[in-house]
Protein backbone atom coordinates (compact mmCIF):
# COMPACT_ATOMS: atom_id res chain seq x y z
CA UNK A 1 0.00 0.00 0.00
CA UNK A 2 1.53 3.66 -1.37
CA UNK A 3 2.13 6.34 1.74
CA UNK A 4 0.04 9.23 1.07
CA UNK A 5 2.23 12.14 -0.95
CA UNK A 6 4.04 14.48 1.60
CA UNK A 7 4.26 11.89 4.28
CA UNK A 8 7.44 10.72 6.07
CA UNK A 9 8.30 7.55 4.69
CA UNK A 10 10.18 5.01 7.17
CA UNK A 11 12.10 3.49 3.86
CA UNK A 12 13.50 6.52 3.19
CA UNK A 13 17.35 6.33 2.93
CA UNK A 14 18.51 9.85 2.73
CA UNK A 15 21.54 10.40 4.30
CA UNK A 16 22.99 13.64 5.97
CA UNK A 17 26.64 14.19 4.76
CA UNK A 18 28.31 17.24 6.37
CA UNK A 19 32.55 17.20 7.12
CA UNK A 20 32.31 14.73 9.66
CA UNK A 21 30.69 12.08 7.75
CA UNK A 22 31.90 12.47 4.58
CA UNK A 23 33.60 9.23 4.66
CA UNK A 24 29.99 7.83 4.38
CA UNK A 25 29.42 9.43 0.95
CA UNK A 26 28.66 6.67 -1.67
CA UNK A 27 32.27 6.09 -3.66
CA UNK A 28 31.48 8.25 -6.93
CA UNK A 29 31.30 11.60 -4.17
CA UNK A 30 34.30 10.76 -2.66
CA UNK A 31 35.95 10.62 -5.78
CA UNK A 32 34.59 13.68 -7.12
CA UNK A 33 35.01 15.65 -4.11
CA UNK A 34 38.67 14.70 -4.49
CA UNK A 35 39.52 15.46 -7.78
CA UNK A 36 37.01 18.81 -7.29
CA UNK A 37 39.61 19.86 -4.14
CA UNK A 38 42.78 19.42 -6.59
CA UNK A 39 45.01 20.82 -4.63
CA UNK A 40 43.47 24.25 -5.30
CA UNK A 41 42.81 27.15 -2.62
CA UNK A 42 39.69 27.65 -2.38
CA UNK A 43 38.21 31.33 -2.27
CA UNK A 44 37.55 32.37 1.64
CA UNK A 45 34.06 33.62 0.89
CA UNK A 46 33.09 29.98 -0.90
CA UNK A 47 34.69 27.26 1.34
CA UNK A 48 33.15 24.15 2.51
CA UNK A 49 31.79 25.19 6.19
CA UNK A 50 30.81 22.89 8.88
CA UNK A 51 26.81 22.85 8.36
CA UNK A 52 24.34 22.90 11.26
CA UNK A 53 21.98 19.89 11.80
CA UNK A 54 19.30 22.44 11.12
CA UNK A 55 20.54 23.60 7.60
CA UNK A 56 21.04 19.87 6.58
CA UNK A 57 17.60 19.33 7.61
CA UNK A 58 16.55 21.63 6.46
CA UNK A 59 17.82 20.97 2.80
CA UNK A 60 16.81 17.38 3.11
CA UNK A 61 13.26 18.01 3.76
CA UNK A 62 12.77 20.30 1.14
CA UNK A 63 14.41 18.25 -1.10
CA UNK A 64 12.37 14.95 -0.11
CA UNK A 65 9.23 17.70 -0.03
CA UNK A 66 9.43 18.84 -3.82
CA UNK A 67 10.12 14.69 -4.99
CA UNK A 68 6.76 13.79 -2.80
CA UNK A 69 5.24 16.35 -5.09
CA UNK A 70 6.69 15.20 -7.93
CA UNK A 71 5.30 11.41 -7.22
CA UNK A 72 1.78 12.84 -6.28
CA UNK A 73 1.50 14.75 -8.87
CA UNK A 74 2.52 12.60 -12.01
CA UNK A 75 0.60 9.63 -9.84
CA UNK A 76 -2.40 11.88 -9.92
CA UNK A 77 -2.90 11.57 -5.67
CA UNK A 78 -2.74 15.18 -5.72
CA UNK A 79 -5.57 17.68 -6.52
CA UNK A 80 -4.45 19.64 -9.72
CA UNK A 81 -5.12 22.79 -7.44
CA UNK A 82 -2.17 21.94 -5.33
CA UNK A 83 -0.03 23.15 -8.42
CA UNK A 84 0.63 26.85 -7.84
CA UNK A 85 1.12 26.06 -3.74
CA UNK A 86 3.14 22.79 -3.69
CA UNK A 87 5.35 23.47 -6.54
CA UNK A 88 5.63 26.90 -7.67
CA UNK A 89 6.03 29.06 -4.86
CA UNK A 90 9.18 27.16 -4.09
CA UNK A 91 10.95 28.08 -6.65
CA UNK A 92 12.39 31.93 -7.79
CA UNK A 93 11.30 33.45 -11.33
CA UNK A 94 14.20 33.21 -12.80
CA UNK A 95 14.75 29.29 -11.93
CA UNK A 96 16.47 27.65 -14.01
CA UNK A 97 16.99 23.68 -14.54
CA UNK A 98 19.25 21.64 -16.32
CA UNK A 99 18.78 18.12 -16.39
CA UNK A 100 21.00 15.29 -17.99
CA UNK A 101 19.89 15.60 -21.33
CA UNK A 102 21.65 19.53 -21.24
CA UNK A 103 18.40 21.74 -22.05
CA UNK A 104 18.25 24.39 -20.11
CA UNK A 105 14.34 25.45 -18.72
CA UNK A 106 13.11 27.86 -17.48
CA UNK A 107 10.46 28.11 -14.68
CA UNK A 108 7.80 28.40 -17.01
CA UNK A 109 8.85 25.74 -19.27
CA UNK A 110 9.27 23.67 -16.42
CA UNK A 111 5.89 24.55 -15.63
CA UNK A 112 4.07 23.93 -18.68
CA UNK A 113 5.93 20.36 -19.19
CA UNK A 114 4.73 19.20 -15.69
CA UNK A 115 1.04 20.92 -15.72
CA UNK A 116 0.45 18.33 -18.80
CA UNK A 117 2.03 15.22 -17.09
CA UNK A 118 -0.60 15.42 -14.27
CA UNK A 119 -1.59 11.92 -13.49
CA UNK A 120 -0.17 10.48 -16.67
CA UNK A 121 2.06 7.94 -14.85
CA UNK A 122 0.36 5.84 -12.10
CA UNK A 123 3.54 3.99 -11.41
CA UNK A 124 5.76 6.54 -10.79
CA UNK A 125 8.29 6.47 -8.20
CA UNK A 126 10.78 8.97 -6.86
CA UNK A 127 13.63 8.59 -3.88
CA UNK A 128 16.10 10.59 -2.48
CA UNK A 129 19.34 9.52 -1.31
CA UNK A 130 22.76 11.12 -0.28
CA UNK A 131 21.61 14.47 0.66
CA UNK A 132 24.55 16.31 1.36
CA UNK A 133 25.10 20.49 2.49
CA UNK A 134 28.28 21.47 0.28
CA UNK A 135 28.40 25.29 0.85
CA UNK A 136 27.24 28.14 2.59
CA UNK A 137 27.80 31.76 1.30
CA UNK A 138 26.27 34.90 0.31
CA UNK A 139 22.56 34.06 1.57
CA UNK A 140 22.88 30.97 -0.71
CA UNK A 141 22.99 26.99 0.14
CA UNK A 142 24.82 24.90 -2.41
CA UNK A 143 23.60 20.65 -2.24
CA UNK A 144 23.65 17.88 -3.91
CA UNK A 145 21.51 14.88 -3.82
CA UNK A 146 20.48 11.75 -5.61
CA UNK A 147 17.45 11.32 -7.31
CA UNK A 148 16.47 7.62 -8.24
CA UNK A 149 13.65 6.97 -10.23
CA UNK A 150 11.23 3.79 -11.18
CA UNK A 151 8.48 3.96 -13.65
CA UNK A 152 9.89 7.14 -15.20
CA UNK A 153 8.68 6.27 -18.25
CA UNK A 154 9.58 10.07 -20.01
CA UNK A 155 13.39 8.81 -18.84
CA UNK A 156 15.71 6.13 -20.53
CA UNK A 157 16.41 4.36 -18.88
CA UNK A 158 12.85 4.46 -17.06
CA UNK A 159 14.68 2.86 -13.74
CA UNK A 160 17.57 5.22 -13.19
CA UNK A 161 19.54 7.54 -11.05
CA UNK A 162 21.07 11.36 -10.96
CA UNK A 163 23.15 13.36 -8.98
CA UNK A 164 22.00 16.75 -8.49
CA UNK A 165 23.35 19.70 -7.43
CA UNK A 166 20.86 22.60 -6.26
CA UNK A 167 21.35 26.29 -5.53
CA UNK A 168 19.01 27.62 -2.96
CA UNK A 169 18.37 31.16 -1.22
CA UNK A 170 19.09 30.32 2.26
CA UNK A 171 15.55 32.49 2.79
CA UNK A 172 12.79 30.83 5.76
CA UNK A 173 11.83 28.70 3.59
CA UNK A 174 14.52 28.02 1.34
CA UNK A 175 13.78 29.35 -2.56
CA UNK A 176 14.90 26.88 -5.21
CA UNK A 177 17.14 28.97 -7.77
CA UNK A 178 19.06 26.39 -9.83
CA UNK A 179 19.26 22.65 -10.45
CA UNK A 180 21.77 21.02 -12.51
CA UNK A 181 21.61 17.22 -12.84
CA UNK A 182 24.06 14.55 -14.52
CA UNK A 183 23.06 10.94 -14.94
CA UNK A 184 24.61 8.43 -12.51
CA UNK A 185 27.55 6.08 -13.72
CA UNK A 186 25.63 3.51 -15.78
CA UNK A 187 27.10 0.28 -13.54
CA UNK A 188 25.60 2.32 -10.62
CA UNK A 189 22.14 2.66 -12.58
CA UNK A 190 21.90 -0.58 -13.33
CA UNK A 191 23.04 -2.24 -9.63
CA UNK A 192 20.11 0.18 -7.92
CA UNK A 193 18.73 -0.68 -5.81
CA UNK A 194 14.57 -0.09 -6.85
CA UNK A 195 12.99 -1.45 -3.57
CA UNK A 196 10.97 1.54 -3.02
Amino acid sequence: MDDAPGTRKTRRKAEFLSDETAGTAPQHQRNADRRQAGGRQVSPSVRRVQVSTSIQERVRCEVEDLHDFFTGWFTGKLPEGDFESKFLARFSPEFVLIPPAGRVLGLEALSSSLRAGYASNPDFRVQIRSVAVRRQFDGCVLATYEEWQRNAFASNPPDNGRIATVLFSSSDPLTWLHIHETWLPRDIIAAGPYDF
